[in-house]
């Protein structure tokens, strides 16, 4: 009986067959980049990728959220804000501009200020934050 892991490497395997034979995939070069495995182009695809980074929040209100962070944020960009690991909100970068250096590394910081997009669920998100004893939110770009 095959397992989980013995199904996907036969899939592979399978993708990686039609995708030479249809020329979708670029083989192994010698360039100082090489990598081990093929690399396969897509057609269009955006993944997310969680930065650990943390953020002082400033204050929280039902419109949205103001931190510091060492990383700038872009006008319009949108964040997904995490309280815990149970409820997600999204909000709209208002104002990055920045700041004196952060006083206990000497690193860049930045105000930034955005906005709920989801009003009724910003309402619930000040709720249970003001209800957690550990305000556990991670912030998203």
């Amino acid at each position: 009986m095959d397992t989980t892991q013995d199904v996907w490497e036969e899939e592979y395997e399978e993708l990686l067959e039609s995708s030479k034979a249809s020329g979708e995939i670029e083989l192994v070069s010698s360039s100082p980049d090489k990598r081990e495995y093929p690399r396969f182009r897509l057609k269009a695809g955006a993944v997310w990728i969680r930065t650990d980074t943390a953020f002082d929040v400033i204050d929280v209100s039902v419109s949205g959220i103001s931190f510091y962070s060492d990383q700038e944020f872009q006008l319009k960009q949108h964040l997904a804000i995490t309280l815990g690991k149970a409820f997600k909100i999204e909000a709209e970068i208002m104002h990055c501009k920045p700041v004196e250096a952060d006083p206990d590394t000497g690193a860049s910081r930045y105000l930034v200020r955005s906005r709920f997009t989801d009003e009724h669920s910003s309402k619930r998100f000040l709720l249970m934050l003001k209800g957690m004893e550990d305000q556990d939110i991670s912030i998203s770009s």
